[in-house]
């Protein structure tokens, strides 16, 4: 999206904004089936974007890791979470102005959100 404000690295985004960025990967997820206690598969994936909106890179956040390894529905839920990134990409409506604030940003999936 083209903006007329002039480019600003400093410039944070609205927890609006961030919302609306986040929000756009939840269609593109799906739980794993079966899955027990899925209001305790909450996923932080830490995303990469290009300038363009384009997924460059998704991992689960660092700090689930031992999490990941240790939980294989977790494992599946981490799963799913990197692929609705990939899937979702390229994203939409993304404020250019604010470049340094969304290009890399970790975004919570959590069972809660699901319609």
């Amino acid at each position: 999206t083209k903006s007329d404000q002039p480019y600003n690295d400093a410039m944070p985004m609205s927890q609006t904004e961030k919302d609306a960025i986040s929000g756009q990967f939840i269609p593109c997820w799906s739980m794993p089936s079966g899955a027990k206690d899925a209001n305790k598969l909450a996923v932080r994936v830490k995303v990469t974007l290009q300038p363009d909106g384009t997924v460059i890179d998704a991992i689960v956040a660092p700090d689930q890791l031992a999490h990941y390894n240790a939980d294989l529905t977790f494992r599946a839920a981490a799963d799913s979470a990197v692929r609705a990134v990939h899937k979702c990409s390229p994203l939409k409506y993304l404020p250019s102005e604010k470049y340094n604030s969304w290009k890399d940003m970790e975004i919570n999936f959590d069972p809660k959100d699901l319609p």
